[in-house]
């Protein structure tokens, strides 16, 4: 008789989050259940993505965020922090 399969997806916490892609310009970001998600940099609203992703991230697994967070290169950094509230005549910044 087989082994019975776990149930949820077990992630090593000393795997890295973040694999960067061509030269820095994509990302591919693993999540808190092991999904990977790409993100890159020539999306008008890459910044916004990446909040997202963290705050869905956090809300499940805090650590899985910080663990992110700290593994972004510093203009991917930039983005997560970056205030994204501006006035309608603001230009997009990536």
């Amino acid at each position: 008789m087989a082994a019975r399969k776990e149930q949820s997806f077990q992630w090593s916490r000393e795997a890295r989050r973040v694999q960067v892609l061509n030269d820095g310009r994509n990302l591919r970001v693993f999540d808190h259940e092991g999904f990977a998600w790409t993100l890159g940099d020539t999306d008008v609203d890459c910044a916004e993505k990446l909040q997202a992703f963290l705050a869905d991230v956090r809300d499940h697994d805090s650590d899985c965020a910080e663990r992110i967070l700290d593994e972004l290169p510093e203009a991917w950094r930039e983005r997560a922090e970056r205030n994204l509230t501006k006035a309608d005549d603001d230009e997009v910044i990536r």
